[in-house]
């Protein structure tokens, strides 16, 4: 046994001499690619055969149990008919039909980091199921791990992405959505992170919400990591209610207690409005100008653990 595409000359990763039709090869890498050779040995007397034509295999796939990071970018390149996913990952979706048929694969066009991200699109099929399945885990981490990802939607935004986990990678209906997992996209790439909940399920699965035609999501530099020491702000989450011409109810959802909000008039550079430190959810901003449009951040404040 070779590595991929050795010369038969080099030192062999495992040899031997079996008896029979069958040998157990260890000692192998998971998810790796080997080269296997065989020839027969006919004794001291009639000597031995000429190597075998190369046979190619590839071992499986090993459940991971450390983070791991993925940006697609060694992948090949797929099409709408083949996928293309990376080594130990899996794509789901109903048999490719025809150019209304949605699909997903590897993609060269569009992408947070060149050159390639994961592009999924449903086209006209709001019925089907169009889930991109990571790699085994054990148990996600049974409530110490989170996704951290970039992703984009549609060019006007608006469309969702549903992270959820699934306890077999083939089948679609064992997806189960991550509470304040589903992501409504914008048109240009943004980072977001979702912690995964304690439970049984070992795939984590990024799933299209198909509900209207023509919805399409690109994923990139995926990140199974440890949850943070200070957990911060749910992306999304944040809202502005009870607005009158001087104050607001500035909202969000997180697990944290205290946080920092950062203010000012829309769309300013974030560090260059003003900081409020150590403050509560539901925070109640005053001092504001009528008829003005405003933008806020928050970040959760974990006092000796720092910050979000």
């Amino acid at each position: 046994v070779l590595p991929n595409n050795a010369p038969l000359t080099d030192t062999p990763l495992a040899s031997g001499t079996v008896t029979g039709l069958t040998a157990t090869i260890t000692g192998l890498n998971p998810a790796t690619d080997y080269d296997l050779y065989v020839k027969v040995n006919c004794g001291t007397t009639i000597g031995e055969s000429f190597w075998s034509l190369r046979v190619d295999f590839t071992t499986g796939c090993a459940p991971i149990t450390t983070p791991f990071f993925q940006n697609f970018d060694t992948t090949p390149v797929g099409s709408s008919a083949n996928p293309s996913t990376p080594v130990c990952w899996s794509f789901l979706a109903p048999p490719y039909v025809d150019w209304d048929s949605g699909y997903g694969y590897t993609y060269q066009w569009t992408s947070y980091s060149s050159p390639h991200s994961f592009y999924i699109t449903n086209n006209y099929d709001t019925s089907g199921d169009f889930i991109l399945v990571g790699p085994e885990t054990v148990d996600l981490g049974n409530g110490t791990m989170q996704l951290r990802f970039y992703a984009q939607g549609d060019w006007d935004g608006g469309n969702q992405l549903i992270v959820g986990t699934m306890s077999d990678p083939a089948q679609a209906n064992t997806f189960t959505p991550i509470p304040n997992g589903t992501i409504t996209l914008t048109g240009s790439f943004g980072e977001y992170e979702v912690e995964i909940p304690a439970g049984t399920n070992d795939y984590f699965a990024f799933k299209l919400d198909a509900s209207s035609t023509y919805s399409n999501v690109y994923i990139d530099n995926v990140h199974y990591e440890p949850l943070p020491s200070c957990l911060g702000v749910q992306f999304g989450s944040l809202t502005a209610t009870g607005v009158t011409d001087v104050q607001a109810t500035l909202s969000w959802v997180s697990s944290s207690t205290n946080f920092d909000v950062e203010w000012g008039p829309i769309n300013f550079t974030q560090g260059a409005g003003t900081l409020v430190s150590n403050v509560a959810n539901n925070y109640v901003l005053n001092g504001l100008t009528q008829s003005t449009e405003y933008s806020y951040y928050v970040r959760s404040n974990c006092g000796v653990d720092g910050t979000s």
